[in-house]
């Protein structure tokens, strides 16, 4: 392992920063508050843990559109047939929660089957973060966590109806009349 600097740096490349190493097999190291322990073992790692933390701040954006796609559908300014969707819809949620309420261990059980998958997904914490901080700075955390958990019932509906309707009965599409 070889630390760069400016007389055994390659050429347009002078990197000398206290906590950060170029090995010779060309991997990146940056060092945290302990210098001997890296942080990230490569620098394509570091850059997929940012590129998660971003992702995770973006992602603030759509759920906010979700959350006013959703008043809009819920006080009807979309159509009728929206407001009568979503009526359903919350009283799908409604029923669900009220199902967890008299059965909890079904929630207790749902969080221990998932959580192992969660735990060991490396982008989820970075996504986690980036996705808290914005909502934060924004203040649109709430807002978004609302419209994105309302859109996925929503998308859940729609697939139901494509199932049920098309897929079952045969009933045609509104766009093969």
């Amino acid at each position: 392992m070889a630390d760069i600097e400016p007389n055994n740096s390659p050429p347009g490349f002078n990197v000398v920063e206290p906590g950060f190493r170029v090995f010779d097999d060309g991997l990146v190291a940056t060092y945290g508050a302990d210098l001997g322990q890296p942080f990230f073992s490569n620098l394509g790692e570091a850059a997929a843990w940012v590129n998660a933390a971003v992702n995770g701040a973006y992602s603030v954006l759509p759920g906010v559109y979700n959350a006013g796609r959703a008043v809009a559908r819920g006080t009807g300014l979309i159509g009728g047939d929206e407001f009568r969707r979503f009526g359903q819809e919350a009283d799908a949620i409604g029923s669900g929660l009220g199902k967890l309420v008299e059965r909890p261990e079904l929630a207790v059980r749902a969080v221990q089957e998932a959580w192992p998958i969660l735990r060991d997904n490396p982008r989820m914490w970075p996504y986690l973060g980036g996705r808290a901080a914005m909502g934060m700075l924004t203040h649109l955390g709430p807002a978004a966590m609302a419209g994105d958990a309302l859109r996925a019932v929503e998308k859940g509906h729609n697939l139901a109806d494509a199932f049920l309707y098309h897929g079952i009965l045969g009933n045609p599409s509104r766009d093969s009349r």
